[in-house]
């Protein structure tokens, strides 16, 4: 049975006379727990309310703030590897991302001259991305290595 606004009634007055049975077994945490999920089954949204955030001001308030994040990041990190799952890669995929990488480190330790005498042979360079400008790089350092000035 449904109140006006729409609240199953049945289900909080069973809920609530299990809660009013049993209230001298409760702990004070139990009782929280058990009427935080009544606020939550009749809208997630209330306990979003800074009523209901408490600010941090102790090494408890601190730990406990910390354990809600993880476990709402463990739930966020399933529901998207639900939602938008990412397929294991291919051999292929995985070496040349492996080769990616390594010529990444090798690019970025280069002396800045080389980056300056790219970017004046081509100019468009920064529509490239990933793998292709780490080719184009590397093959334009193999290729004009010898004709660069030395470095000061």
């Amino acid at each position: 049975m449904q109140n006006e606004y729409g609240l199953d009634v049945s289900c909080f007055e069973s809920k609530l006379t299990q809660v009013m049975r049993d209230i001298n077994c409760y702990k004070p945490e139990e009782m929280a727990r058990e009427l935080f999920r009544l606020a939550k089954t009749a809208n997630r949204n209330i306990v979003l309310e800074s009523d209901f955030l408490s600010d941090i001001r102790s090494d408890d308030d601190h730990n406990a703030a910390l354990s809600a994040f993880d476990n709402l990041a463990v739930k966020i990190e399933a529901y998207e590897q639900k939602r938008w799952p990412i397929d294991k890669p291919t051999k292929a995929q995985a070496e040349e991302f492996r080769a990616e990488q390594s010529m990444s480190g090798f690019v970025s330790q280069l002396p800045q001259k080389y980056w300056d005498a790219y970017i004046k042979k081509h100019p468009t360079s920064n529509e490239l991305v990933g793998a292709a400008f780490v080719r184009t790089f590397c093959d334009f350092v193999a290729d004009g290595i010898h004709s660069l000035p030395e470095a000061d």
